[in-house]
């Protein structure tokens, strides 16, 4: 966390985060329900496992700009990739109940069989707050908020990959949002 304060009337923080986890090995697909189904356990069925690699980077932005100690703006922005990768799979076949999977159990699945478990997730939030209050208890708001996102679940390239997770901001599937809010509080003399 970095705090600044360049001017007396700007002051913020930049946040920077990032996460690694890598070698876990993750269920990634499931036997399916037959028609009628409600418990799988009682039957035998194969789940599909794989080591994971997971990475996430988040920057966070948040400053406020006083014009005067009635008058100010704040500004936030947050970006956000999260990437998720599978190794070798491997299949298990497990008879009817709860067993417990072990290692010598996993048999290698064959490339051509491979589940598409990869995913990429990307986020840019932004918000703006205009704050004027031209009386003590009433105050004037006028914000701004954007919000990008995507989420890649199929068709993903092995391997992490900072330049694809942010060209995901770019990419088909990307949702926007936008929005716009004036508050006013009006306080009355009693």
């Amino acid at each position: 966390t970095l705090v600044f304060r360049p001017l007396s009337r700007l002051d913020g923080t930049l946040d920077l985060a990032y996460n690694e986890n890598a070698g876990a090995i993750r269920r990634i697909a499931t036997p399916p329900l037959l028609e009628g189904e409600i418990d799988p356990t009682r039957r035998t069925r194969s789940y599909v496992l794989a080591p994971q690699q997971a990475r996430s980077v988040s920057a966070t932005l948040r400053a406020t700009w006083s014009f005067t100690p009635h008058l100010t703006l704040q500004a936030y922005g947050q970006l956000f990739t999260a990437g998720i990768v599978y190794g070798r799979q491997w299949s298990a076949t497990v008879p009817a109940g709860r067993p417990t999977v072990r290692l010598d159990q996993l048999q290698p699945l064959p490339t051509s069989a491979y589940v598409d478990a990869n995913e990429r997730h990307v986020a840019l939030n932004l918000n703006l707050i205009l704050r004027w209050e031209w009386r003590t208890g009433s105050t004037f708001y006028l914000v701004y908020a954007h919000q990008s996102s995507n989420d890649l679940t199929t068709g993903v390239p092995g391997g992490l990959d900072y330049r694809g997770e942010l060209g995901a901001l770019g990419g088909a599937g990307l949702s926007h949002g936008d929005t716009l809010l004036l508050k006013v509080d009006l306080l009355s003399a009693l």
